[in-house]
């Protein structure tokens, strides 16, 4: 009898595309040249312009493992991202944010701290800057419980990091991570669902980290995958198009806040 071959895991890495076309194709570029686990990427184009959608077209007829999907706004973040994870054929389903870029063998290591234990459900990699300096780790997940429950959750920076801090590069698990760049196994989307769109625009990582662990899913923070992240709120253009149409609608933050605390019943905290 021969030895047979091993099928090896597929991952779908779930991105939004909306408008930052430049960093959106760094972030493609450097997923496509620094994967070396089997992948598909999963693009939501939204309200795409016709130079993007020439790009995209050209990348789709060089890379089959490359989906496109083209909606218009309206569906926000929730919604979006529950249109890529309709499309995914993978083991694991990765959100990732388009203006990430990732260090070789980030997929590898993600999937390798998932397969540590059955009931370890999410895992997410380390946030940098382009400095250096930590973006989001476990230390800044800020979370306290009473009685086993969730009663206040947020971002909790209360020092900075470097990435070779000592403190930021310990395994562990935590309460909730960003989906800046987060690993979840697909058993988990099955059985807890997707994104719950009550919510809109934000908290929807931390609605989704809350619901697994409900359903007994582990949230790992993993130091060993490093990946960088681009934006920086102290330095963009707050009345541009992206951010003041679609990202920083307070209206959405505010409406997404109050559901949020109602919906579990804690206190949104945070200190960044």
């Amino acid at each position: 009898m021969g030895t047979g071959c091993v099928l090896m895991a597929l991952a779908s890495i779930v991105m939004i595309s909306l408008l930052r076309y430049e960093v959106t194709k760094r972030c493609i570029k450097a997923i496509f040249e620094r994967t070396q686990a089997a992948f598909e990427l999963v693009v939501v184009a939204v309200d795409c312009e016709e130079e993007m959608r020439r790009y995209f077209d050209d990348l789709q007829g060089k890379n089959e493992n490359l989906k496109v999907l083209y909606i218009k706004s309206g569906l926000g973040t929730t919604g979006s991202r529950n249109v890529g994870i309709r499309a995914c054929s993978g083991d694991y389903i990765v959100f990732m944010d388009n203006d990430v870029l990732v260090s070789r063998g980030w997929l590898t290591g993600l999937e390798r701290v998932a397969e540590g234990s059955s009931d370890i459900g999410l895992v997410g990699a380390k946030i940098l800057r382009e400095n250096g300096e930590v973006y989001y780790c476990s230390k800044y997940m800020g979370a306290k419980l009473e009685g086993g429950r969730v009663v206040e959750i947020g971002l909790q920076k209360l020092k900075t990091y470097g990435g070779d801090d000592p403190e930021v590069n310990i395994e562990e698990e935590v309460v909730w991570y960003p989906t800046t760049t987060l690993l979840v196994k697909k058993e988990v989307i099955e059985r807890v669902g997707g994104f719950d769109e009550y919510l809109f625009l934000v908290n929807e990582d931390k609605d989704l980290c809350l619901r697994s662990r409900k359903a007994g899913y582990k949230i790992i923070y993993a130091p060993s995958v490093e990946v960088v992240h681009l934006h920086n709120y102290k330095t963009v253009d707050r009345k541009g198009k992206y951010h003041s149409k679609y990202r920083l609608r307070m209206d959405y933050i505010e409406r997404d806040n109050r559901n949020f605390e109602k919906r579990w019943g804690l206190k949104l905290s945070d200190t960044w």
